[in-house]
C-alpha cells in the first residue's frame, strides 16, 4: 500500500525556501557573471585570474544546484504555479550542493592565500625569470606537437591544476552524500508521486555525528573560516608594515634631500661671499 506524501512546509518556511532564496540565488548568479565579465576585461595576474574565475564558476555551480535543489520548486509551489513535491530534485542534487559548497569555499581560501603571498612575498609570487620546465609526458610519448599545442596545454594544465585537484577531492569527500537519501512512492492528493526518505546510512548516528556534523563542518565551514581569517589578518598586518617601511624610507630620503639642499645652499653662499671679497680686494688695488 502506498503511503501519503508528507504535507508541504508552512507558508513562512516555504517563503524562505522559495521566493526569498530565489532572489538571493539569482542575485548571486548575476553578480558572479558580472565578475567574470570584469575579470576578462582587465589586466590581472594570470594565476589570480584563474583562481578568481574558478571561484566565480564554482559559486555559480553551487547557486544553480541550490536553485534546482529547492528554491525554484518552492517558489513555484509558493505562488501555486506547480503543486507537486520536489523530493526527487532534492535527492538528485544533494551531493552536488555539498560538493559545490566545499569547492567554492576552498577556492576562496586559495584566492586569499594568493593575495597574502602577493603582499608578503611579491618577488616570489610573480618571478621575472621562470625556470624552464622539463618536457611533458605527452610530448615525450607523442613527439613534438604542431603549432605549439603542447606548450599551450602544459600552461593551461598548470594553471587549472589546483582548482581541478580541489574539485576532485571535494567530489570524493561528498561521495557518501549520494546515498544519504532514497525515493519511495507515495500519493499526493491522489496522484502518484515520490517522497525523499533517509537511507540507513543517514540514520546511522555515528555517520551523522562524525561525518555530517564534525567532518563536513570543519571542511566547509569552521576550518576555512579560521584559515581565511588568519590569512586576512596576516595580509593586513603585512600591508601595514610595508606601508610603514615605505613611509620611513620616504622620510629618510626627504631628510637626505634636505641635507644635500642645505649643503648646496651653504656652498652657494660661500661662493657668493668669496666673489664679493674678491671684488672688494680688486677695487682696493685699483683704487
Amino acid at each position: 500500500m502506498t503511503n501519503e506524501c508528507p504535507s508541504p512546509p508552512t507558508s513562512w518556511a516555504l517563503a524562505f525556501d522559495g521566493p526569498i532564496s530565489f532572489v538571493v540565488i539569482v542575485g548571486g548568479i548575476v553578480g558572479n557573471v558580472y565578475s567574470l565579465k570584469q575579470l576578462f576585461s582587465r589586466s590581472i595576474n594570470t594565476s589570480m585570474l584563474v583562481s578568481l574565475t574558478g571561484l566565480a564558476i564554482l559559486d555559480i555551480v553551487m547557486l544553480l544546484a541550490g536553485l534546482w535543489h529547492h528554491s525554484l520548486w518552492a517558489t513555484m509551489h509558493y505562488f501555486s504555479i506547480r503543486d507537486e513535491p520536489w523530493d526527487r530534485k532534492m535527492a538528485d542534487s544533494n551531493a552536488v550542493m555539498e560538493c559545490g559548497h566545499i569547492t567554492s569555499t576552498w577556492m576562496l581560501i586559495e584566492v586569499t592565500a594568493e593575495r597574502f603571498f602577493a603582499v608578503t612575498r611579491p618577488f616570489h609570487f610573480a618571478p621575472v625569470h621562470r625556470k624552464q620546465r622539463r618536457k611533458s609526458y605527452a610530448r615525450v610519448v607523442g613527439g613534438d606537437c604542431p603549432f605549439g599545442w603542447c606548450h599551450i596545454f602544459e600552461k593551461f594544465a598548470g594553471l587549472i591544476r589546483i582548482p581541478l585537484i580541489m574539485t576532485i577531492v571535494a567530489c570524493l569527500i561528498c561521495l557518501p552524500c549520494t546515498v544519504e537519501y532514497t525515493l519511495t512512492p507515495c500519493l499526493y492528493k491522489g496522484i502518484e508521486s515520490e517522497q525523499m526518505l533517509e537511507t540507513p546510512l543517514m540514520s546511522n548516528m555515528i555517520y551523522k555525528v562524525l561525518y555530517r556534523t564534525v567532518f563536513l563542518s570543519i571542511v566547509k565551514t569552521f576550518g576555512p573560516f579560521v584559515i581565511i581569517t588568519f590569512l586576512t589578518v596576516s595580509t593586513l598586518k603585512s600591508m601595514r608594515q610595508s606601508m610603514d617601511s615605505r613611509a620611513s624610507i620616504l622620510i629618510a630620503q626627504g631628510q637626505n634631500h634636505l641635507r644635500e639642499s642645505n649643503k648646496r645652499n651653504v656652498l652657494e653662499l660661500e661662493g657668493r661671499g668669496r666673489i664679493r671679497m674678491y671684488k672688494k680686494v680688486d677695487r682696493g688695488f685699483n683704487g
